[in-house]
């Protein structure tokens, strides 16, 4: 089967955190990557979602690499919601 991926950059206007998270992060652009995996062929092409994440990237002055955490999509989408009226 095949897979596809979407990017999307998200903005936050306020420090937030996610349940997967472990620290608070501060307000700012996120990447978003919402992975599928092609389910069939039906009248038309059909994908059903396999993973969300989000890259947290390292802290300004700090050399380490970013994180990429797995995300629920729908805590994601209301805390979207909440940040960006």
């Amino acid at each position: 089967m095949s897979l596809r991926k979407t990017t999307k950059l998200v903005t936050f206007r306020a420090p937030f955190q996610l349940r997967a998270m472990e620290e608070i992060s501060p307000a700012g652009e996120y990447e978003i990557t919402t992975a599928q995996e092609h389910i069939g062929e039906f009248m038309f092409e059909a994908f059903g979602r396999t993973t969300t994440t989000i890259y947290l990237p390292p802290d300004v002055g700090n050399f380490r690499m970013g994180q990429v955490i797995p995300v629920d999509p729908t805590e994601l989408a209301e805390l979207l919601k909440a940040h960006n009226p």
